[in-house]
Formats: C-alpha cells, structure tokens, sequence
C-alpha cells in the first residue's frame, strides 16, 4: 500500500510522470508534510529527482522520527535557523548580506561541489557591481533593492544566452529567499511581486546547439592533431568520440580505471573537471579505443613502468594534463587549412579568434557527435545512451540528441528502406497483405445471403 501521494489535478495515473511536489499521507492525524519541498529546501538534496520511489523513502524516515519524537517540521527548521542568525541591523548592504550567504549557506554546503560554490559566487559580485541609476548596488541597503533593480539587472544580460541568465535568475532567487528566511529582509521581491512583473525575470528555453562533424572534418581534425605539440592530443580526441565522455573525465582517467581484460572504463567523477554529476559510471570499451589503449606505452622515458594511478591521457610521467583547449583550437584551425598566428603573450591573434568563431567547433561537440551517432546507428536506445552519457534523466538526453526530430528522421527513412526492400524480394507490405485479405473477405461473403435485421427481416 502506498505511504505517499499527489494533490494535483493530474490524476493518479499521471502521478509518476508530473512534476507536483510528492506528499506524505496523514500520520498520526497531524502530520502530512509536502515531501518534496522538505527534500529540497530542508535536507538540501540537489539530486532529488520527485520521484515515487524517493518519496516513499523519505516518508518512511520522518514516521520513524516522529515515532522517535526527533522530527522537526519544514517551518520549525526554518524559524531556527533565523533565531540563529545574526541580528542584521537595518541598513545592511547588499555585498554585506552576500558576504553572510557565502559564510553561513553557501561555504558549508556539501552538496554543491567547489567549482559551483566560484561559479555563484562570481554571479553574486556580478549582481553587487551592477551601477543602477548611477549607484552600485553593492552599496545599498539590501532591503531597498526592488524588482525595478533586478529587471535592471537583468536587462545588463540581454546579450547573454539565455541558459547564462537561467543560472543567475536560480542564484538570484536562492539569495532572496535566504535572506527572507533569515529575517535579513521584510519581503522577498521576487515572491511578493506580480505575475507579470516576475515573467520579465523568468527562466527562458537554452538555445539547442546542434553542431555536428561529418566524417571528412573528423579525419581532418584527427590528422592536424598529430601535428600539434600535444602529441597525445590526437589520442584524446579518439577516445571523447569512442566513449562520448567529457573532456575532463578522459583527462582524469587512470590506469588503476581501465580493465582491458573486461573491455571496461570506470569514470570516477571525482577529481575537479570531472565530477559535473557526482556519479561514477562504468562503460565498455570500443574496438577501435581498446586497440589504443593496448597500443600506448606503460612506460616513462627512463623505462620505468609506470604505476597504476598514472594518468592514462597525461604527459610521458604519467602526471595529468590541464587543458587540452589551446592545442585542440590550434588542430580546428590547421584542419580547417588554417594556421594560427599569435600573439607577444602566446595567445591567438584577432585573425585566428575570427576563425574559430566562424568555425564555431568545439571540444564538446565531439561527445555531442557521438550519442548522435549511436541513436542513428539503431543499435542503442535513448536509456542506454543516456547512462553512457552519464545523465540523470532520459527525458535529458532526448533534449541533448534532438531525438524528437533527427531519430524520428532517422526512422522514417529506415522504414522506407524496409518497405522498398520487401517490395524488391516480392514479399507485400503488411498494410497491403491486410486490404488484399479485406477484399478475399468481401468477395467470399458477396454470394451469401444477407441477415436483415428489423422489419426487412426475412420470413
């Protein structure tokens, strides 16, 4: 029997599949907290995905607190974080109330990796330096910034895309509600608002990026590699477009992850640039990077063998690279028949810049390439891909590949291939074989007598 259940319109059926928050059903008569909202803003599980499942668990976890007498309800928690909140003054600024977040909800979350922690903080100064009606809003009390002030804000980001501004806007959004929580402000703004005014700071669809290598730019681009100083780069290359990886879990791979004998990689996820999901995942290996892979030196310029956590892609000491960025735009030019110039620094040169925007390829691409051609090849379906890929949903991956247009492509043309090849081996299509067997019916039954039923009835 279930323990957990929606509230929403959708229907039962649909409970799985819609989005509404998951409740937990009436417990010792008081107690029937929203499950999802207790997941994600009390526990601060990043990685709650809404589904049944985990809110079964949950819901199986707050009935033993309550039977231990431990739980705390979302708005007990809530009312003592803000009692152990420093007394804010009114007046504080906005850079003062930042500098709080960062100190007390930012720093400590352990659900959210380092990189991420920079990456919000920077948005954060960003917002702060932002000069309003001539003034940086920094330097204003947090309590008088207004919706007028965030849709100025906004409004500085215009040029920007649109998946840059839906991190700022989910940022934004975590400050001020932090703050309100805390007692640091009165109001949130952004929740107080109206509708219309808020839908000018909503969240708008990423643009889709759907760059893709034919086979006479990926040879091109394999063959300039070998070129460059890099003298593994082309090797890299391979194995992003055999194993559809990113570029920094193939950098962190080592030795002690790679089991030739079962034809397997593990990808860790763990060390910086390559722990985006946080979940380590296993894949086979292909033919052509298994034969590399057995082909690639497990020595190091003394001849010494070199130890199961040398980097696999590294240098001759088997220490990791930093960056394959420079050395793979150098390859995109040259295999574009172009070569870089530079600059006193070492740096491309305004002509070089130019030609990689036009260009437009990058080093993400060549992943993108690869789940691509895995859904058209026919031989992997959109779950195994997406585990592959290392993604948290399908539904994810089905963005990512475009397959609501190119795999329905992909099919139609496959069935036409079928159809035609059944028509050549004489053999009739199903939907013909059925009307030919409708017309045998309608012609055997033709010379029987008809039953008529009413008053034309027979006598």
């Amino acid at each position: 029997m279930s323990t957990v259940e929606k509230r929403c319109d959708c229907g039962e059926s649909r409970w799985t599949k819609c989005a509404h928050p998951w409740y937990m059903k009436q417990f010792r008569r008081k107690y029937e907290p929203n499950l999802t909202r207790y997941a994600r803003e009390v526990l601060a599980r990043r990685e709650w995905q809404n589904t049944k499942t985990e809110a079964e668990a949950l819901a199986e976890q707050i009935r033993q607190a309550i039977r231990e007498g431990t739980y705390e309800s979302a708005k007990t928690q809530r009312q003592t974080i803000a009692a152990a909140a420093p007394v804010i003054e009114p007046g504080r600024t906005l850079s003062q109330i930042v500098a709080l977040y960062d100190e007390l909800r930012l720093t400590p979350d352990a659900t959210k990796a380092k990189y991420g922690k920079d990456q919000d903080r920077g948005k954060l100064q960003c917002f702060c330096d932002t000069i309003v009606k001539g003034r940086r809003l920094g330097d204003r009390a947090m309590d008088t910034i207004t919706m007028d002030d965030l849709i100025a804000f906004r409004s500085t980001l215009i040029n920007r895309a649109n998946s840059t501004w839906n991190k700022y806007r989910t940022v934004l959004g975590q400050l001020f509600r932090w703050a309100k929580w805390s007692g640091h402000i009165p109001t949130d703004p952004i929740a107080t608002s109206s509708p219309d005014t808020v839908n000018l700071l909503r969240r708008k669809k990423a643009a889709q990026r759907r760059r893709r290598i034919d086979d006479l730019e990926w040879a091109n681009l394999v063959e300039a590699a070998r070129e460059t100083r890099s003298e593994n780069l082309a090797q890299i290359l391979t194995a992003l477009f055999e194993t559809g990886c990113r570029s920094g879990e193939i950098l962190a791979l080592q030795w002690a992850d790679v089991n030739l004998e079962q034809g397997q990689l593990y990808i860790r996820a763990e060390e910086v640039g390559a722990s985006k999901t946080g979940h380590a995942r296993q894949l086979d290996l292909s033919r052509p990077l298994y034969d590399l892979l057995v082909a690639m030196p497990r020595k190091d310029p003394a001849g010494q063998p070199l130890p199961r956590r040398a980097y696999v892609f590294g240098d001759p000491y088997g220490d990791r690279l930093g960056s394959i960025r420079k050395a793979f735009s150098t390859a995109v030019l040259r295999a574009h028949n172009i070569e870089p110039g530079w600059t006193e620094k070492g740096g491309f040169d305004a002509a070089s810049r130019a030609a990689l925007a036009t260009i437009d390829l990058h080093v993400h691409d060549i992943r993108h390439e690869a789940a691509c051609r895995w859904l058209e090849s026919g031989w992997f379906d959109l779950a195994q891909i997406s585990k592959r890929l290392g993604h948290t949903t399908i539904a994810q991956t089905a963005t990512y590949l475009h397959a609501a247009s190119g795999s329905i492509r992909q099919a139609q043309q496959g069935y036409d291939q079928q159809r035609t090849a059944a028509r050549l081996a004489g053999k009739s299509p199903e939907f013909a074989g059925k009307s030919q067997a409708n017309r045998q019916t309608a012609l055997s039954t033709a010379m029987k007598p008809r039953l008529v039923k009413g008053r034309n009835a027979l006598k």
